[in-house]
């Protein structure tokens, strides 16, 4: 299992933090709380190797999903 903490700018905060939950047996990944900056979270994803099966949302999405 590898956790990920990305710092995130956003739109109505200064920053906030996005988790990136991999499982490196199963090449799958959670993202959590994807509140901006996408290139941020692909670019950690294409890191990690890993496909993204779940989003978790708490505060404003990403403006595509189709980015991640």
């Amino acid at each position: 299992m590898i956790l990920k903490r990305i710092k995130i700018e956003t739109s109505i905060e200064n920053f906030t933090n996005c988790y990136v939950v991999a499982d490196e047996k199963e090449n799958e990944a959670m993202v959590i709380d994807p509140a901006g900056e996408c290139n941020k979270i692909m670019e950690m994803l294409e890191i990690l190797r890993n496909k993204v099966e779940i989003y978790l949302f708490n505060t404003l999405p990403c403006r595509s999903y189709s980015e991640l």
